[in-house]
C-alpha cells in the first residue's frame, strides 16, 4: 500500500516463497542446480546469480544462449 492505494493481486508463476521457513532451502537447491545445466561459469553470492562466459566467437555467443535458455522459466 503507498498513499493509501493498494495493487491487485497477481499470481506468481516462478520463484520461491518469501518469508517462509523453507523459502531460503528453496532457493538454495535452485541455485546450485544452475550448474548442472549450464556450461558457462556460475557465479553465485547471497540472492545473486551470474553466468559468465567470454564471447570471443559465434559458437561462444550460441553456448551462452543455451545456458540462459536452459535456466530460463517457462
Amino acid at each position: 500500500m503507498v498513499d493509501g492505494y493498494l495493487s491487485d493481486d497477481q499470481p506468481v508463476k516462478s520463484g520461491v516463497p518469501q518469508g517462509s521457513v523453507l523459502g531460503p532451502t528453496f532457493f538454495t537447491v535452485a541455485a546450485n542446480s544452475l550448474s548442472t545445466r549450464v556450461k558457462s561459469t556460475v557465479l553465485q553470492y547471497a540472492d545473486a546469480v551470474v553466468l559468465h562466459r567470454t564471447v570471443s566467437s559465434e559458437d561462444d555467443c550460441r553456448s551462452l544462449q543455451e545456458d540462459l535458455d536452459n535456466i530460463a522459466v517457462r
